[in-house]
């Protein structure tokens, strides 16, 4: 329900899934989410990549 009102650019519905999923895989997606978000919120824009390629690398496995 949360994660609807978030700005998709947020992916909160990814997030959801993410941290629905059992397991360490779905544990360690829910968390690159989050320090996505948040790095969002903050305006940290440089770390995204980095987070981006995790969050690819992890949905590949």
């Amino acid at each position: 329900r949360i994660a609807g009102r978030l700005a998709d650019k947020y992916r909160g519905l990814e997030l959801t899934k993410s941290a629905l999923d059992p397991g360490e895989r779905g544990a360690k997606l829910a968390e690159l989410y989050l320090e996505r978000g948040f790095k969002l919120l903050d305006e940290e824009y440089a770390d995204i990549p980095n987070i981006e390629r995790a969050i690819r690398e992890l949905q590949n496995q």
